[in-house]
């Protein structure tokens, strides 16, 4: 049995001591690296797919395949990396199946060549997450609770329509609705990076 750590301490992990506690299937472990990562995470999948429910959906692939590879995770560079790699070739993937590679992968190119910048865009992106984490506390309660559910808890549609007791397509509606206020909430923000 893994040695139990305050729930309180987990976001003052490294990403080295997460991945360890995560290998030990620490649940706590991969709640703290969702949400200290998801955010990112979808500006960079929506950056690459240009489309809410495709990003939404290479994220969730993402971390569902992260959980499932707990217990033998071998991150060779940094977390970050990783999860962005995971983020890439999700996203890579769903282009593939949608025939228009081409056009996305020169834009996927761009923006790595973007991202690897200078400390200034390392701060922006602090302040977009803080500003994202921020609107994400404004949203209606009930969209709110949806939201954080599939971002937090990392859950898919169907046990967030089971754990409410409402369909699929309204979770999947109502989270359509959450990133297009929070993406017009933000849009001074995010035009930055597009």
């Amino acid at each position: 049995m893994p040695h139990q750590i305050s729930t309180t301490v987990y976001n003052k992990l490294s990403d080295i001591e997460l991945i360890d506690l995560l290998n030990q299937y620490d649940h706590n472990a991969y709640t703290e690296i969702y949400e200290r990562y998801w955010s990112v995470l979808y500006v960079h999948a929506f950056r690459i797919l240009q489309h809410e429910d495709e990003a939404l959906d290479s994220i969730q692939n993402v971390f569902e395949n992260l959980w499932n590879k707990a217990g033998s995770l071998v991150v060779q560079s940094s977390l970050k990396a990783y999860l962005f790699t995971s983020v890439r070739n999700s996203s890579l993937n769903a282009i593939e199946k949608s025939k228009t590679r081409r056009m996305y992968i020169d834009s996927l190119n761009e923006f790595v060549d973007i991202y690897r910048s200078s400390t200034e865009e390392e701060l922006y992106f602090k302040e977009l997450l803080k500003k994202f984490e921020s609107e994400i506390e404004n949203l209606p309660p009930k969209m709110r609770e949806i939201f954080l559910k599939s971002r937090n808890e990392g859950l898919s549609y169907k046990k967030i329509a089971k754990e409410l007791n409402i369909t699929e397509n309204t979770v999947k509606t109502v989270l359509h609705r959450a990133v297009l206020q929070l993406k017009k909430k933000l849009n001074t923000l995010i035009t930055f990076l597009f």
